[in-house]
């Protein structure tokens, strides 16, 4: 029987866009940290200044061409007419979100917060890190998160999501593992069931040493299964576990996570919120401005988390691309099935549009994985 344990210590228009930035809401890598942001920055203005403010290079953005879309079958659709579909678009606020090392290289969470401007209803969509499809540089096709790794600008990595996704983000949150780590600390841990699966197979404890390495916070390994209130470096190196069952598990564990600690911070005082934020702030980079974020601030209770998904939705791991055969199957991608139908359907979920036509180049893409990932896919 599992015992209960402790451990410690161990191109857009840019006044239109100007126009409607106006009732965004911040979401960042395990979204609850933003969430915690948001709820104490009114007490403090003067904290805002310490995060990083990186703006979008707008001209070297990549957006996606709406103009009236054939499938396969010859069908066209109203959704996807230039002046019908982009007034759907505007009515939503799309940010990217990411988690990263402590170089800021690696990206480990990659989420889509999309907010309906005038609902304020906010749905999340996770996309995995291993998905194979087109680089920024519109001719390599790689997983998603080289983007950051190869390309190193946000830029890079909005305009891929939008090249693959048919969709147009334009703002982005950065965050990385030391202030998800601080912040589970300051909120007193999360407590977590730990298998020996987890720990052996998914080893746990070589996350913890890398989690300690790249953060310089000090922390403990487990030496059994067991239920544990994990630390903020445990909590980390749990999220990233991805041997035992892929990147579809680690973000469903991710999402576990960010759970545990709403019910934390609702549990937290006042004073503990607002030195949590100034612990975090220095530890996050985005191109959202002070005004922006403080005027965002006073509306947070409004704004509500009503839907989640992954993406692809519908995938298959691939064993070679191309002509080169991956033995490890670390090194395998993860295969929409296909990027067309799970960009249909991404669009359905996210803005309520049946039949959504993707672009030509979407059905581009989609086409060319089909081809090199030696996977049947129809």
């Amino acid at each position: 029987m599992a015992s209960t344990l402790k451990n410690r210590p161990i191109k857009r228009n840019r006044k239109s866009k100007a126009a409607k930035r106006k009732k965004w809401i911040i979401l960042i890598s395990l979204e609850v940290v933003i969430l915690l942001l948001l709820g104490c920055v009114s007490y403090g203005v003067s904290l805002i200044s310490r995060y990083r403010y990186e703006s979008v290079d707008e001209d070297a953005l990549y957006r996606p061409s709406f103009e009236k879309q054939t499938n396969a079958d010859g069908e066209t659709s109203d959704d996807s007419d230039t002046t019908d579909y982009e007034e759907v678009l505007e009515g939503y606020t799309n940010i990217a979100v990411l988690g990263v090392d402590d170089g800021g290289t690696n990206a480990d969470v990659m989420i889509i917060c999309s907010i309906n401007n005038q609902t304020k209803e906010v749905k999340m969509a996770s996309v995995y890190r291993d998905t194979y499809w087109l680089m920024p540089d519109g001719e390599t096709y790689e997983k998603a998160n080289s983007a950051l790794t190869v390309y190193g600008k946000m830029t890079d990595v909005l305009s891929m999501l939008n090249m693959n996704l048919d969709i147009i983000i334009d703002e982005y949150i950065v965050v990385n593992w030391a202030a998800v780590a601080r912040a589970v600390d300051m909120l007193g841990g999360v407590e977590v069931e730990i298998t020996d699966e987890i720990l052996t197979k998914g080893q746990l404890n070589g996350y913890i040493t890398d989690v300690v390495k790249s953060t310089g916070l000090a922390s403990t390994q487990i030496s059994e299964p067991g239920t544990y209130v994990l630390d903020g470096v445990q909590t980390v190196a749990y999220s990233r576990i991805r041997y035992i069952d892929s990147d579809v598990g680690r973000t469903q564990r991710q999402r576990e996570v960010i759970e545990k600690m709403l019910v934390k911070a609702k549990e937290a005082s006042l004073g503990t919120l607002i030195e949590l934020v100034k612990e975090i702030l220095p530890n996050i980079t985005s191109s959202l401005s002070q005004p922006e974020i403080l005027g965002m601030a006073t509306n947070v209770a409004s704004y509500q988390i009503i839907g989640q998904t992954g993406f692809p939705q519908n995938y298959e791991t691939a064993y070679r691309v191309g002509n080169i055969t991956l033995p490890n199957s670390k090194n395998w991608p993860l295969v929409p099935k296909t990027l067309e139908s799970c960009v249909i359907e991404l669009h359905e979920f996210l803005y309520g549009k049946e039949n959504y036509v993707p672009s030509k180049k979407v059905q581009e893409i989609s086409k060319h994985i089909e081809e090199v990932s030696g996977v049947n896919l129809n």
